[in-house]
């Protein structure tokens, strides 16, 4: 029987190669978001690895600075004047955790530091590193740092410096050390 009205339906081959067309399309689909998934996946690892490091990094700087703040190296901080020669008016007492001795206020810090950094922390502070200019004075801190020195590493920095002409020895202020008593 011949049929001569063309077929509302394709031939075999063609239904398969459609049909095929849509399954080979949902595996590129399937395939794709895999590919996606394993492309989120592998970067939130690494996010996951870096912010892991990170935070190893902050807990090690962290552990630093505490380690830091316990040394009982030290600098003396002196010298707020709390109130002027002669007093116009009632002298204040220092800030808390500040030693009185006359007319000066010492701080005797608790951080290990090299001496320009004690002396950036005094200036920060309104001071600086202390120049002894009595031998009241020079006795005073005796005395203090005899109290506060426990470990024979402990030190304690004072106002002189020899950066500017090695050997050549000038307190912050830029006069000379005095040898009038012993320091």
């Amino acid at each position: 029987m011949l049929n001569s009205e063309p077929s509302a339906e394709l031939p075999g081959s063609q239904q398969q190669a459609a049909g095929g067309s849509k399954v080979t399309a949902e595996r590129v689909a399937v395939v794709v978001l895999l590919a996606a998934a394993v492309i989120a996946f592998g970067y939130t690892r690494y996010e996951y690895h870096q912010t892991t490091e990170h935070l190893q990094k902050l807990t090690d700087e962290n552990a630093a600075m505490r380690k830091n703040i316990t040394e009982t190296r030290c600098e003396v901080i002196m010298v707020q004047k709390p109130c002027p020669q002669p007093p116009a008016e009632p002298c204040r007492k220092c800030q808390e955790g500040w030693e009185q001795n006359g007319p000066q206020c010492y701080y005797f810090s608790t951080d290990k530091l090299i001496w320009e950094q004690a002396r950036e922390r005094c200036r920060r502070n309104g001071a600086d590193l202390v120049k002894i200019e009595s031998e009241d004075e020079q006795s005073f801190l005796m005395q203090k740092l005899r109290d506060k020195i426990t470990k024979t590493e402990d030190r304690f920095w004072i106002g002189l410096t020899d950066s500017v002409t090695e050997g050549t020895w000038l307190w912050t202020d830029g006069t000379p050390l005095n040898k009038r008593f012993d320091l």
